[in-house]
Formats: structure tokens, sequence, C-alpha cells
């Protein structure tokens, strides 16, 4: 047998099984619309017609430091949470609710409880992860680049792992570099229309490590907020 009969059989194998790790190429232009529509889908929303643009809030907030990192204490604003001897810190807090536009919210805190050391200073480090705004180009101030939205495209990869009865698909979304102002996560998402029904995502900025999880509202407006 000739080196050639022998080589070629091994060839064509590995040229299947690369060809079944790539995705079909109708598979690639269904995974490229759903993620049009959701990064669309904020500018299907009327918000003229919509009343219901204040709102009252609770929110319940654990933090948990693992260790201790020299790092934080860098940060003036956890200066005091890195040294102290507690790790779980708890804050309840009732806010006012006003939305602005689909990207901007304004918080206004009523009623704040919290075991952080000299809490109103310590929580200000923290208090910019309880507002998301994922449909915006940031999710977080001018901190975190949202992956649902279209000018950010370029920063993510996306992944459909599973399609639910019901047109209700699971994304998995990751960055394509390295760089703390990128998250990675899952969101579900109502294939039909983009809707971003819940999702969750994890990162670290400032020596912060977080980990959000939302369920966005049902419909108009409030469907753009967690």
């Amino acid at each position: 047998m000739s080196l050639v009969s022998r080589i070629l059989p091994i060839l064509l194998t590995g040229l299947l099984l690369f060809a079944r790790v790539l995705p079909s190429p109708a598979k690639r232009e269904s995974k490229m619309r759903l993620v049009r529509r959701i990064h669309t889908y904020a500018a299907t929303v009327d918000t003229t017609v919509d009343s219901s643009r204040e709102a009252y809030s609770y929110l319940r907030t654990v933090i948990n430091v693992k260790q201790r990192n020299g790092l934080l204490m860098s940060v003036p604003s956890c200066f005091l949470i890195a040294r102290s001897k507690d790790r779980s810190f708890l804050t309840e807090s009732y806010s006012n609710v006003r939305l602005v536009h689909y990207d901007e919210a304004v918080t206004t805190p009523l009623i704040r409880i919290t075991t952080l050391p000299r809490g109103r200073h310590a929580l200000d480090a923290f208090s910019r992860y309880l507002t998301p705004t994922v449909y915006g180009e940031y999710i977080f101030g001018n901190m975190l680049i949202s992956p649902f939205h279209p000018r950010n495209a370029k920063f993510y990869s996306y992944h459909i792992d599973v399609v639910h009865s019901g047109n209700y698909i699971s994304l998995r979304f990751k960055p394509k570099r390295i760089s703390t102002q990128l998250v990675r996560g899952t969101a579900r998402i109502d294939g039909l229309t983009g809707r971003i029904i819940s999702c969750d995502f994890s990162g670290e900025y400032d020596h912060v490590g977080f980990t959000i999880k939302l369920v966005m509202g049902y419909k108009g407006l409030q469907s753009l907020f967690p």
C-alpha cells in the first residue's frame, strides 16, 4: 500500500471532523438574525405613550468578601471594607426610580439600612452596580460595555445554547478580548421579538468582582429595565 493511500483516509477523516465543528451557514445566519433582533429591540419600543415612567423598588444586596485583598486598600471607598473583620455585608433600600430613556434611569434612595462600615460612603463604590441599563451602550455609567447594544457587537462572541419551546432561546456571550470593561454571561431571549427575559453576567472592575442576575420587565418601557 502506497504512502498516499495510507494518508488519504486520515486526511478525509480530519476534514469531516472539521466540517462537523464548523456551524452551517444556515445556523450562522439564524444566530445573526437573533442577535440583530436583540440589538434593535429597544428601538422598536414606543416610549412616547408609556406613562409608567416612575416606580418604586425594594433592593436587597449582599456583599461577600471572599478574602483579604490588599488592592482594595487603595480604593478609598473600599478601605473600611478591606480592613474590616467581617466578610459579609447586607444592605436593604427602598428607592424612587424615574425612567428617563431606555438607557438612563435616575434612582433616588428614600430609605437605606446597611451593615457596611460608614455605610453611605462605602456603598458608593458598589451602588453603580445596582441600576443596570442593559440595552444602553454601557450597562453602568460609562464603565461596562453592554453586549446587547448594536455598537458593541464587535466586542462579543455569541452562541445559542438551547432553543426552548415557545420560541425562548438561551444565549451565551463572552468577550472577544480581555478587558475589564467587558462581561460574560447568559440570557434568556424571546426569539420572536429579541426581548431579553432574564440575564446574568459577571466581570471585574476597579478591583471589584461581581455577578449580577436580572429579570426584565414584561412589556413597553418597563421591558427595557429590570
